[in-house]
């Protein structure tokens, strides 16, 4: 019997793989261009609850460098990913990350939760509703991280209008059935 958490991380990055292609799919850019918005979406969530309890302004900055070293990883990891699938193999350095992800994006998720029931009356629903946001992007962004990678393409708009083009050119050579 298959353990249960692996069942839940499995369904999991079930989730996170068909959002990141469809991301791909809709934009052209890749995993880590998404990780890395909402990875710098968490920062922006306890700056913005700073204005309800100062004491998130320490969280804001720490999550700032976070988000900054979480930046360059992805950075790196996409590059290392890339190279590797250029020779239709898998990168062992970034095999090996991904474990750190998986602790990473349910860690920051076990934060959202704790947040949301730190909850007790009006006075404090708007800031831990947006600590909890910004923990879940973070942990959201880790996850992501972990997805297959998938090569930067054009986005949905260009590929259609060069489509559209392609029909026009085709049906302009083709020659006009004329009435005799």
């Amino acid at each position: 019997m298959r353990n249960p958490l692996q069942i839940i991380d499995d369904l999991v990055m079930s989730g996170v793989n068909s959002g990141v292609s469809a991301w791909n799919y809709t934009t052209g850019r890749t995993k880590a261009d998404l990780a890395q918005i909402l990875m710098y979406s968490g920062p922006v969530g306890f700056f913005s609850a700073t204005y309800f309890n100062p004491i998130y302004m320490i969280t804001g900055v720490i999550s700032i460098h976070v988000a900054a070293k979480f930046s360059k990883l992805s950075k790196l990891t996409q590059k290392l990913e890339e190279s590797a699938s250029n020779k239709d193999m898998k990168n062992r350095l970034v095999e090996g990350t991904k474990p750190l992800y998986q602790i990473g994006g349910y860690g920051m998720q076990v934060m959202a939760p704790v947040h949301l029931s730190l909850i007790n009356d009006e006075t404090n629903l708007v800031e831990n509703q947006l600590a909890a946001l910004s923990f879940f992007s973070m942990g959201a962004a880790s996850h992501v991280m972990r997805a297959e990678y998938m090569p930067p393409r054009k986005d949905c708009i260009r590929r259609g209008i060069d489509k559209l083009a392609e029909m026009f050119k085709r049906d302009s050579q083709e020659p006009a059935i004329g009435i005799n």
